[in-house]
């Protein structure tokens, strides 16, 4: 560093960010954006707050998030989706990575007369939060569902080293306490204590830092369908208008300017110029693949994958149901009753009280399918995963759960099942640019396997088509789309085509192992029928040559 830095003079730089300008009042901003053929808007209702370092409130505003938005059951987002208002939740949540934090949400599918419903409806959704109290189970689920967040710090496939230093800079770059953003102990006791002490902490918050803040702004995208055209027309004009005021020789020299820019982006790198750039060695890296103990067992007839790792006493159970037990037909619902099995309730519990369960019991259940080529055969492989964690003791409780939303889930609700629907639909149209080499990667790969197809079939174009299709069968035939769901409730849950995979340490595992028997042996065993599917030619199906679907995969493409 030295060395680099040398040749430079120290110079003495206030690099503070200042604070936001408090608003005398709040304000109402609108834009146009270009949404192809969907014309309905994005509203979202925006607050400031106080600043990211003061970790107390830092702390309590994520609990509040998670309170008023984390969950289906959330009271602010379930009567955001419940309205009818729009089709999906928009908006970022809390953000506080900045010095100063702010919470947002909304709602995006939004026709132009449900606009201003939208504002009115957030703002009358938090008084009566404020009025008549948030339920106690919602304020205890969303403390245990943060805590166990923090005391896992899961983060997946990514580095937690590097996930720990890029939280101590959201502090640091602000000349903050670099440690700050990570000793959480302190003030998730402090926020425990003040609920603890003040029952209605919570609503304090909601009226202190939403209700009575005019630092808001609601923020409308109108859809404009000659946005684009207007852009590009003006970009034109005013390359023309440049053009115009150049003589020969400026133009010339542009020219000559190009041509040297992309001479020198063509001439390759001196070797010693090369040689500066650090590069890993073979010698860098272990030669040695690590080794995941895998230990393969059965129980009541279900195959178990058991790893004996260290989870720090947190028990990681995934229960895979094989998809093969479906006609194909049924692909496209898949991914449906995996959010349906935990979004509609059961038969003691509708879907508020299931939501405040998993969360006060658990550290979470996620839904997840998983499709692959079998290695080094040409048969595939699809499952339906649930997979839940919990800390060791509460691992009754995450079983009692699954069981219960597997044997006794409440499918016949046809509003709530439409609102999921709806949500999907949003997502998955919301994606198709930002994520636009996702779906076209998803469309080209279903030509070469089943396992691809099948992916396709669940979480591809083809199923944007389906979800548009099932919308309008929803209102027009709903018993036979609960028909549907309740057969592949019958067909999926068979613990002969069940999969568990469990993660934790030996101890433990004798622990839970006979709850885990007790769990499997209350499923109901018939033979597993294993389905033929017929992968259309191409790979695609009857929608591949649906009018829409090059037009999806060519903005997908556009957006790469």
């Amino acid at each position: 560093t030295n060395d680099y830095l040398k040749d430079f003079q120290r110079l003495d730089i206030d690099s503070t960010i200042p604070l936001q300008k408090p608003f005398d009042a709040p304000k109402r901003l609108t834009y146009p954006y270009d949404a192809g053929e969907e014309a309905n808007s994005m509203v979202t209702v925006n607050w400031l707050l106080p600043e990211s370092a003061n970790s107390e409130i830092n702390m309590a505003m994520q609990v509040l998030t998670h309170i008023l938005i984390g969950t289906p059951a959330s009271p602010l987002r379930k009567i955001l989706i419940e309205s009818g208002l729009g089709e999906d939740l928009a908006g970022s949540g809390l953000v506080n990575e900045l010095r100063q934090m702010y919470f947002s949400t909304g709602l995006r599918g939004v026709p132009p007369e449900n606009v201003s419903k939208v504002e009115a409806l957030i703002s009358e959704t938090l008084e009566a939060l404020v009025k008549d109290g948030i339920d106690p189970e919602t304020v205890e689920a969303s403390l245990n569902t943060i805590e166990f967040q923090l005391r896992e710090l899961n983060t997946g496939s990514f580095p937690r080293g590097l996930a720990l230093l890029i939280a101590s800079l959201t502090s640091c770059v602000y000349h903050g306490d670099p440690l700050g953003p990570l000793a959480y102990e302190c003030p998730l006791n402090a926020i425990k204590n003040h609920f603890a002490s003040n029952p209605r902490y919570f609503e304090g918050l909601i009226q202190n830092y939403l209700l009575k803040n005019s630092h808001c702004t609601t923020v409308i995208l109108e859809h404009d369908a000659a946005y684009r055209q207007r852009l590009e027309d003006d970009e034109v004009a005013r390359l023309a208008k440049i053009k115009a005021g150049l003589n020969e020789a400026d133009v010339k020299a542009i020219i000559e300017n190009t041509r040297q820019l992309k001479l020198a982006q063509e001439t390759p790198d001196t070797p010693e110029a090369l040689a500066k750039i650090p590069v890993l060695q073979l010698s860098d890296i272990d030669r040695q693949n690590k080794i995941v103990p895998l230990e393969t067992l059965e129980e009541q007839g279900s195959k178990v994958l058991y790893h004996n790792i260290f989870t720090n006493g947190i028990t990681y159970l995934d229960v895979g149901f094989n998809l093969y037990a479906l006609p194909q037909e049924y692909l496209p619902y898949v991914s449906l009753f995996g959010r349906a099995l935990f979004e509609m309730g059961t038969a003691t519990e509708d879907f508020v009280r299931l939501s405040q369960r998993i969360g006060r019991k658990t550290g979470g259940i996620d839904t997840a399918t998983y499709t692959s080529v079998v290695q080094e055969t040409n048969r595939s492989t699809a499952w339906l995963f649930l997979r839940g964690k919990s800390t060791v003791a509460q691992t009754d409780d995450l079983l009692a759960i699954l069981s219960d939303v597997l044997l006794t889930v409440n499918l016949d609700n046809p509003e709530r099942f439409l609102q999921m629907v709806l949500e999907e639909k949003a997502g998955q149209e919301a994606q198709v640019v930002p994520a636009g080499h996702i779906v076209v990667n998803t469309r080209l790969r279903a030509h070469f396997n089943e396992a691809s197809w099948a992916n396709e079939q669940m979480s591809g174009v083809n199923y944007l088509f389906f979800l548009r299709d099932l919308a309008e069968k929803i209102e027009k035939d709903w018993p036979a789309v609960l028909k549907t769901l309740e057969d592949i409730r019958r067909l999926l849950v068979n613990r002969s085509a069940v999969i568990c995979n469990v993660t934790l340490d030996g101890a433990n595992w004798a622990k839970i192992r006979p709850s885990l028997n007790h769990f499997l042996s209350g499923l109901p065993a018939v033979q597993l029928k294993a389905q033929q599917w017929s992968r259309p030619k191409g790979g695609l199906s009857r929608r591949a040559n649906h009018p829409r679907a090059g037009q999806l995969c060519r903005q997908g493409r556009e957006s790469v």
